[in-house]
């Protein structure tokens, strides 16, 4: 089966579960994480990596990640509102588990596509321009006045197009009445980088999602009308539409600020270890080469140490007072990679 020029995975159905069986010997995931998602637009395996707690999501024969990578770069640099509109709008969606598009949630692309649809329609009036307008009008516009149902976004050039007028241009399909009422439901947007390809299709509970936008619009709208007029509001305004319990991330990222500090450790360790055992077996093993090995292995904060040195320029370069200043610190590092090495 080919959809829009492209094989998909599920076309041999076999192989997704030996991707998954291999997965599983390899023992990269957590036991009971692995999610296989073959009728999907774009087949994916899902699953929690056993090392770091992440979410992974695997996908088969798609190229157009790469491509929407680039263009992704290339708006974050053009508009330099929209990572953190996208941070505050991802923990939106995800704290309410509409940020999944397996279950009809809005993925990734797709958020990224409409703020910065509607960053490339808003007249700025400062550069960078004022955040919280831009997240307020975020909200107005999807929450309130588009209309999903009618019109589609297009991306390169920047605009909109009417649905129906323009189902004849999206995967070359001859739509029927049940069909197109199905499609009408759901959210359109013009893959940048292939008009014809609808990238939110599988955006099936976008009124759901765009409702939701709505709330969140009108929460922060009482809750300015609240500041202009002088009443107290306990904390901050997001305060209703992202706080939560953070205690996951907390974890999240301390157990990743561990798992690097471990390794960091170890790597360092081993080369330190091994540029010693070099030093001491090299053939230029005069005091001036050990010397240069020496310092360039346990400080490998100092940059362009030559082949040989002299123990004054040893003492200039390491940025110390003393040539005893000096021995006491590389003695005392050798000691913590010799501890790191066992």
């Amino acid at each position: 089966m080919e959809r829009h020029g492209t094989q998909y995975a599920y076309s041999f159905p076999l192989k997704i579960w030996r991707y998954v069986d291999h997965i599983k010997k390899a023992g990269i995931a957590e036991v009971g994480s692995i999610k296989p998602i073959p009728a999907a637009k774009v087949p994916i395996i899902k699953f929690v990596d056993r090392l770091t707690g992440l979410n992974v999501d695997l996908s088969f024969n798609n190229s157009s990640g790469y491509v929407a990578n680039e263009t992704y770069e290339k708006w974050k640099l053009a508009y330099p509102a929209l990572m953190p509109i996208i941070a505050i709008l991802k923990q939106y969606l995800m704290i309410r588990g509409l940020n999944d598009v397996s279950i009809g949630g809005l993925g990734g692309f797709s958020l990224t596509c409409l703020v910065t649809s509607l960053i490339q329609h808003l007249p700025f009036e400062s550069n960078p321009p004022n955040l919280g307008r831009v997240l307020i009008e975020f909200f107005n516009l999807y929450g309130k006045h588009f209309d999903y149902r009618r019109h589609g976004i297009r991306m390169e050039p920047p605009g909109y197009f009417h649905k129906v007028r323009s189902w004849s241009r999206f995967d070359s399909r001859v739509l029927t009445a049940h069909s197109q009422d199905v499609e009408r439901d759901r959210l359109a947007i013009s893959d940048p980088n292939r008009s014809d390809n609808d990238i939110s299709g599988g955006t099936s509970a976008i009124g759901l999602i765009f409702d939701t936008f709505s709330d969140a619009y009108d929460l922060l709208e009482e809750g300015l009308d609240d500041y202009n007029l002088g009443i107290s509001t306990n904390g901050s305004l997001l305060g209703d539409s992202i706080a939560g319990n953070y205690a996951p991330f907390e974890n999240q990222r301390n157990r990743l600020r561990n798992l690097y500090n471990k390794e960091h450790r170890a790597t360092i360790g081993r080369d330190q270890t091994t540029a010693i055992a070099a030093e001491q077996t090299s053939p230029n093993s005069g005091k001036s080469h050990r010397r240069a090995w020496r310092l360039r292995t346990l400080r490998p904060d100092i940059p362009n140490v030559p082949g040989t040195i002299t123990m004054m320029q040893a003492v200039k370069i390491g940025g110390y007072k003393s040539q005893e200043e000096m021995m006491k610190d590389l003695e005392s590092r050798e000691r913590a990679a010799n501890a790191t090495k066992k």
